[in-house]
Parts: structure tokens; sequence; C-alpha cells
């Protein structure tokens, strides 16, 4: 058991059990994230389709109206 220091104060208290159980789970190999570069470069991809939509109606109406 290693004894650490505590955010808290300068007190050395011994680790509890879930920071005991928090490190022996951290030498476990995670997965690698499925998915999320994908859904993020295809919400990137509408956004940018939505925004080309604007800009060509706008440059086939001739631009921003002024009052």
């Amino acid at each position: 058991m290693d004894w650490q220091r505590t955010p808290r104060n300068d007190e050395w208290h011994a680790p509890t059990a879930e920071v005991e159980a928090e490190a022996a789970h951290e030498d476990e190999p995670h997965e690698p994230p499925r998915g999320a570069l994908l859904i993020t470069c295809g919400y990137l991809l509408v956004i940018c389709a939505l925004w080309l939509e604007v800009y060509l109606q706008l440059i086939s109406n001739g631009g921003v109206p002024r009052p």
C-alpha cells in the first residue's frame, strides 16, 4: 500500500479502495473510440453544405437586399 498526499491538505493518507480499484483499472487496455471522428466529420460536412446552399441562394438572388 503506497501512501499518498491528498489534494485538500498536506497530510499523508492511505489510498482508498476506489483509488486502488481505479489504479488497477488503468493498466487494462482501452478500446479506441468508434465512430466519433466519422460523426464529427459528417456533422461538419452537413453544416458546410447548408451554408453553401445559403451562399449560392444569395448569389443567385443578387446578394443581400438593401432597404
